[in-house]
């Protein structure tokens, strides 16, 4: 996912600066099918997770994993964008933490829109599109 981004080394590392870790506990919800939550992209540092789809079928993602890609694609076609609007998403899968519990690397799209332009990820035409990506060392 993020080698075909084709996002410069720069927007990478601002994106990786903005992701801060969550800890969740054994069987701890972490987002719920059909209710409001802040969108984000989760990537599994430690532990495991267990999505649950509208079918009841269960996708379990360990360590080096990653999901909530779709939350990200809230902005996508949307005319104007205001950097300070709120990045809610409804998704169709629950996330649960394993018995386990699980740690994840957490990027909200209210941090991505800070970086890059929002309205355009998931197509062939994501690029950054502020001054602050020309800023950003490496």
């Amino acid at each position: 996912m993020i080698a075909d981004s084709k996002l410069s080394p720069q927007s990478l590392a601002a994106l990786a600066r903005a992701m801060e870790d969550t800890t969740y506990a054994p069987s701890a919800t972490i987002f719920q099918a059909n209710k409001s939550t802040s969108a984000a992209l989760y990537f599994v540092r430690k532990g495991s997770v267990v999505l649950t789809d509208q079918n009841k079928q269960t996708l379990t993602i360990g360590s080096g994993g990653y999901f909530g890609e779709d939350q990200l694609k809230a902005d996508l076609g949307a005319v104007r964008l205001s950097v300070g609007s709120a990045a809610v998403t409804t998704p169709k899968s629950t996330a649960v933490a394993g018995s386990d519990g699980a740690t994840c690397g957490v990027l909200t799209l209210s941090s991505c829109r800070q970086i890059m332009d929002t309205r355009k990820i998931g197509t062939p035409q994501t690029e950054p599109t502020t001054s602050f990506d020309k800023t950003v060392k490496m």
